[in-house]
């Protein structure tokens, strides 16, 4: 979906007003490893994101798994 969840929900009028983020690092599961084709020493990273809306009510929450080798997360945040 080009923009993602979010940006389909603006458009039908539901506006994000904050992001939760939560990113760990740890070892794969087995199933992990196979689908990620990783070694037994390579860790992943997980990155856990809610999405709200101005009054709080969640409006997308997902979970993605990723490979932590020359992982880069950045963000950018405007406060106030």
């Amino acid at each position: 979906m080009p923009g993602g969840a979010v940006t389909l929900l603006a458009r039908l009028g539901y506006m994000a007003g904050r992001v939760e983020e939560a990113v760990i690092a740890r070892m794969p599961t087995a199933a992990e490893r196979e689908a990620l084709q990783l070694d037994d020493r390579e860790p992943v990273m997980l990155l856990s994101r809610l999405i709200l809306s101005g009054d709080g009510e969640p409006m997308e929450a997902c979970v993605m798994t990723m490979t932590a080798s020359d992982r880069v997360l950045r963000y950018r945040l405007r406060l106030g």
